[in-house]
Parts: structure tokens; C-alpha cells; sequence
């Protein structure tokens, strides 16, 4: 899994830690920069969900907050 303060892991069942600011072997800089550009706009997107709700992660402060008609509400990952 990919994360921007640490290491990553790199395959998968592959132990290895890697840093994610360093391009890996085989990837140019603009591929790795892309890459992590569109990973970084994927974990903050807004999700409709079915029931017309929606939702958007704040993974640096680790609130999920969800929308609906009436408003909206954040809650901290480790639950409340």
C-alpha cells in the first residue's frame, strides 16, 4: 500500500519497504509523479454512494465525513 509519510510495500506478499518519494526501478520520474498524482486524488474524491449520500476521506487528519439532504457529519477513523 502506498503511503506518503513512509515507507510502501511494493507487489504484493513482497515484505520489502520501500520510499514512496523515490521512483521505482523501471518507472520514470514523470510515470512515478503521475502514478502518485492520481493516487493522492483518488484517496481525497468525493464517493456517491446507492442510497444518494456521499462521502470524502480526510486521510491527514483520518475523518470521514458523509452528505446527505440534510447536512453532513465527520467521524475520526478510530470510530466516536
Amino acid at each position: 500500500m502506498f503511503g506518503v509519510e513512509g515507507p510502501i510495500r511494493q507487489g504484493l506478499g513482497n515484505s520489502t519497504p520501500v520510499d514512496a518519494t523515490k521512483t521505482p526501478k523501471g518507472l520514470s520520474d514523470s510515470d512515478w509523479s503521475g502514478i502518485r498524482g492520481a493516487y493522492e486524488r483518488g484517496r481525497h474524491a468525493i464517493v456517491s454512494n446507492p442510497d444518494g449520500t456521499h462521502q470524502v476521506r480526510n486521510p491527514g487528519q483520518a475523518w470521514m465525513t458523509k452528505f446527505d439532504a440534510r447536512g453532513f457529519t465527520v467521524t475520526p477513523d478510530a470510530g466516536g
